[in-house]
């Protein structure tokens, strides 16, 4: 996907197997590290967002109320 925010990138890649402790200076060590938890946090807001669903409740007729945070509206689940 072309858009999606937690693509790995060529860069990405680079930076995930480098092996931090082999790095004698401590501000590539530093920037190489923060890279890293910059790349990996992206991954988990993007996951997250898409799997979150909020169930509002439901009603008499137990039809469920849901809201997803990444889709418009309010979606109503009905039994029949």
């Amino acid at each position: 996907v072309a858009n999606d925010p937690a693509a790995v990138t060529a860069d990405d890649e680079d930076i995930e197997t480098i092996d931090e402790s082999k790095i004698d200076d401590l501000d590539k060590r530093l920037t190489l590290i923060t890279r890293k938890y910059a790349l990996m946090k992206r991954r988990v807001i993007d996951k997250h967002s898409r799997t979150r669903a909020l169930h509002l409740g439901q009603d008499r007729y137990r039809r469920r109320y849901w809201y997803f945070s990444y889709l418009p509206g309010i979606y109503i689940e009905g039994l029949t």
